[in-house]
């Protein structure tokens, strides 16, 4: 809540949330209990600081590292209004607004502009100075552990096509895609990989 003290009387002003919560995968979004969970704890955090809750922006299967996201552009739309549509964007995690170290800082400034706060439900509320450094600092660990996740991928990647078995995507004209299973996991299930083989037809 905001106090504006005119004269002798206090004014109370209830600030204006707007939730923003994305997942990944299209197995999280068609599952979509993680998005309603982020959602779920954002509501509850808005509710302990006694902010109301007039928008929920949400974007499922759907990267952090690019900004083309319908709910995302939305919201930064309603943020260049005037007057403020929102006076609070809370969010998850940083990362749940992007994952991209040059897209943060834009929107962080721009936001800074407009006279929104970004609040975070699991990373206590840093203000002036400081809260910048830190916020500096999460966006470039955020946007290092994306590229090293990609980088992991690419190996395994590389190592499944060097075993002869496919890494994604179709098969080239004459071959077909043909499951094997070449041992077991942990949890005693078959462990499954998919190699391209010719196609007699």
């Amino acid at each position: 809540m905001i106090e504006n003290v005119n004269g002798n009387e206090t004014e109370t002003k209830i600030l204006r949330v707007a939730i923003y919560a994305r997942v990944s995968t299209e197995d999280q979004a068609e599952e979509e209990t993680p998005i309603a969970a982020q959602i779920r704890e954002c509501e509850d955090f808005a509710a302990s600081k006694g902010w109301e809750v007039v928008n929920v922006f949400k974007d499922g299967g759907i990267s952090g590292r690019t900004d083309d996201r319908p709910a995302f552009q939305e919201m930064m739309a309603l943020a260049k209004e005037k007057p403020k549509v929102f006076d609070v964007i809370v969010a998850w995690k940083s990362n749940r607004l992007s994952r991209k170290l040059e897209h943060r800082l834009t929107y962080q400034a721009l936001l800074r502009r407009k006279g929104i706060r970004v609040a975070l439900v699991k990373k206590p509320e840093m203000e002036g100075a400081l809260g910048f450094l830190i916020e500096s600092i999460l966006a470039v660990v955020d946007e290092f552990l994306t590229l090293q996740i990609g980088e992991d991928v690419l190996r395994g990647q590389k190592e499944i096509a060097r075993q002869g078995f496919s890494a994604g995507g179709r098969p080239p004209k004459g071959y077909r895609s043909a499951s094997k299973v070449v041992g077991l996991k942990r949890s005693g299930e078959p462990l499954v990989r998919t190699a391209w083989e010719p196609d007699p037809e």
